[in-house]
C-alpha cells in the first residue's frame, strides 16, 4: 500500500500484516521524518486542543493508555484489531 509521509509528503510503501510489529518508522517514511515530528511536539509546535478530564476515562481506558504509552516508548507496540 502506498502512503504519504505527513512530514515530507513523499510516498512510501507501507506493508503490515496483522499480528506483526509495525514498521520501524511508522507512520513516517524515515527516521529523519520521525525525528522532525518528535521535535515539533517537543518544541510545542503541535498542541492537543482540549484536555482529557481524568474522570471521563474508565479504569480500563486509563490502563490501556498507560500500556500503550509504555509499549510505544519501548518500540513494542503492535495493533490489536480485535479491540477496534
Amino acid at each position: 500500500m502506498r502512503k504519504e509521509c505527513s512530514i515530507c509528503k513523499e510516498e512510501f510503501n507501507f506493508e503490515y500484516k496483522k499480528g506483526e510489529q509495525l514498521p520501524q518508522y511508522f507512520p513516517f517514511c524515515s527516521s529523519r521524518c520521525k525525528q522532525v515530528d518528535l521535535a515539533r511536539w517537543l518544541n510545542e509546535k503541535y498542541q492537543i486542543s482540549t484536555s482529557i478530564i481524568h474522570d471521563e476515562l474508565t479504569t480500563n481506558e486509563v490502563e490501556e493508555t498507560v500500556n500503550f504509552l509504555h509499549a510505544t516508548t519501548n518500540g513494542n507496540y503492535t495493533h490489536d484489531e480485535s479491540k477496534d
